[in-house]
């Protein structure tokens, strides 16, 4: 018990660091490349979409870790997501997801399940900055789904995010990107924190 308390910290703690260190890297790239760059050309100007493909709309896949705060076991993340830019660089999306928590306090301890239908709003960087220039920041809201030992309860998750996608063109014309997710789930009830880290695949139309 107490080594899976240990993984678990561990886990967490390596977590918490790879959110931090991405944090920094992001905002490092952004101090050091000030004097070389026009930072206009990272913070987008605001304005209406005049093209249909600047709606870039997409559905994507993502999975990873989940880390709860307190006794829970970190497990796997997983869910679809779906969104588009109706004015740049603003985008929108739904996302379904959904992990499942055992604890390591013994075979009595409460089991947590949570599925989530959130609405993300993100905001999308731009540029020539190496990673910068495909990163976005945002946050979703939405009803969370909570099953503790198949007790069910209804309520709301607030959830930051940070990321970037690097797209790939496909033989079609159209674009697959890959990338990787940081976020920070909070609940509205008692049950702890979520931290996840997950990889992003989207197909963009």
């Amino acid at each position: 018990m107490n080594t899976l308390k240990s993984n678990n910290r561990i886990c967490s703690s390596f977590l918490y660091k790879t959110f931090s260190i991405t944090t920094l890297v992001l905002s490092f790239a952004i101090q050091a490349n000030a004097k070389a760059i026009d930072l206009n050309n990272v913070i987008v100007e605001n304005r209406p979409v005049t093209e249909k493909s600047e709606l870039k709309p997409h559905v994507g896949l993502l999975t990873g870790l989940a880390t709860p705060e307190g006794s829970y076991r970190s497990s796997t993340e997983y869910g679809v997501t779906i969104g588009y830019q109706p004015y740049i660089p603003f985008a929108v999306g739904l996302e379904l997801s959904t992990t499942d928590n055992n604890t390591s306090e013994g075979r009595e301890a409460l089991d947590l399940r949570r599925t989530k239908f959130l609405v993300q709003g993100t905001y999308n960087f731009g540029g020539g900055v190496p990673v910068i220039s495909k990163s976005y920041v945002g946050i979703a809201v939405g009803p969370m789904l909570e099953s503790i030992n198949s007790k069910d309860n209804l309520v709301i998750g607030t959830m930051p995010t940070v990321g970037f996608d690097y797209p790939f063109m496909l033989e079609n014309g159209k674009n697959v990107s890959m990338g990787v997710n940081a976020r920070y789930l909070v609940s509205s009830s008692s049950v702890p924190n979520t931290f996840s880290l997950n990889a992003m695949a989207k197909y963009w139309f």
